[in-house]
């Protein structure tokens, strides 16, 4: 979770050049921020998506069958089984920490000066 965390200030510290371009044009900061909020929330809310369903279609599909019955017991077969409180409670903590990481990109945005950040344009 930290590592997501720091990997999104870093990647709006990368892209300092271009939010300030886009503040230089007239775009107000808050519109900005709400752009790479939005940005983020897509991004995190289909990541979240395929990472729950593969998990179930995991669970449902190829570990029955990588554990399953072989033939040479009688044991019944796997019966996989989803926490889902678990995963509720997973999907409940990835929201948490996406609205963390928007409230903190809104912070560090509005601190970003136009100015500053077009002239580390000029040296990187």
């Amino acid at each position: 979770m930290m590592g997501f965390f720091f990997a999104t200030m870093f990647r709006v510290r990368m892209s300092a050049v271009e939010l300030g371009a886009l503040q230089a044009l007239g775009m107000p900061p808050r519109r900005v921020a709400g752009v790479v909020v939005i940005e983020l929330g897509i991004l995190m809310t289909f990541g979240l998506a395929a990472g729950v369903l593969t998990g179930w279609q995991m669970s449902r599909w190829l570990i029955v069958r990588l554990v399953g019955d072989s033939g040479l017991t009688a044991t019944p077969p796997l019966l996989a089984e989803i926490d889902e409180p678990a995963v509720w409670g997973l999907i409940l903590l990835l929201t948490g920490l996406f609205l963390v990481t928007a409230a903190a990109l809104v912070l560090v945005l509005r601190r970003m000066r136009v100015f500053e950040a077009l002239k580390l344009g000029e040296n990187g």
